[in-house]
C-alpha cells in the first residue's frame, strides 16, 4: 500500500520587499532633525592637551614664572603655593589666565628638562634661566650630583670599630 505523494508547501518570504507584512519604504528612514538654536559644541580630544579655553603660556608668562621662581626658590609644596601666589598678583596685574601650583610646578620642570637645539650653539635664554633657577634649588636643598672623580673610589664606612662589641 502506498500513501499519496504530496508536495511540500513551498516556504514562505519573511524578510524583503515582498512580504505580505512589510513597512512602506515612507515608513522607513530617520526622523527630521528638531531645529535647536544652540550650535554644536565641540568634543575634547581623548589624546590630552590643555583644557578647553585655558591658553598656553606666552614669553611673558614664562618669564613671569621664571621670576617668581627665582624669587621663591619652591623646593615642595608650600614652596610652589607661594610661587602661585606671586604668579597670580602678577597675571591680575597684566589680564593674564591664572594657573594652580600644580601646573606651573609641571611648566617649569617642562622648562628644566628642555634640551638645547639640536645645531644650535646657543641655548635659548629662557631655558638657562630656567637651568640657573634649577641650580639654585638644589644648592639650597643642599643635594649635588656625584660625578666627581674623588668619590668614585672612595670607600665610606659609616660605622666605627669603636662601637663594636669586644
Amino acid at each position: 500500500m502506498s500513501l499519496p505523494f504530496t508536495q511540500p508547501a513551498p516556504a514562505c518570504k519573511v524578510a524583503g520587499s515582498h512580504h505580505p507584512n512589510a513597512v512602506s519604504s515612507q515608513a522607513k528612514g530617520k526622523r527630521k532633525a528638531l531645529a535647536t538654536t544652540e550650535p554644536p559644541t565641540k568634543k575634547r580630544s581623548s589624546h590630552g592637551g590643555h583644557a578647553l579655553g585655558m591658553p598656553n603660556y606666552n614669553d611673558d608668562d614664562v618669564a613671569a614664572l621664571l621670576d617668581a621662581c627665582m624669587n621663591c626658590l619652591p623646593l615642595g609644596t608650600k614652596g610652589w603655593l607661594a610661587v602661585e601666589e606671586e604668579f597670580a598678583a602678577w597675571a591680575d596685574s597684566h589680564d593674564c589666565p591664572t594657573h594652580p601650583a600644580k601646573f606651573l610646578e609641571l611648566k617649569f620642570k617642562q622648562l628644566v628638562h628642555t634640551m638645547k637645539p639640536t645645531g644650535d650653539a646657543e641655548c635659548p635664554p629662557h631655558i638657562e634661566q630656567a637651568h640657573e633657577i634649577d641650580f639654585c634649588m638644589n644648592e639650597e636643598a643642599g643635594t649635588w650630583d656625584l660625578n666627581d672623580d674623588e668619590f668614585d673610589n672612595e670607600v665610606i664606612n659609616i660605622g666605627s670599630d669603636e662601637d663594636e662589641p669586644q
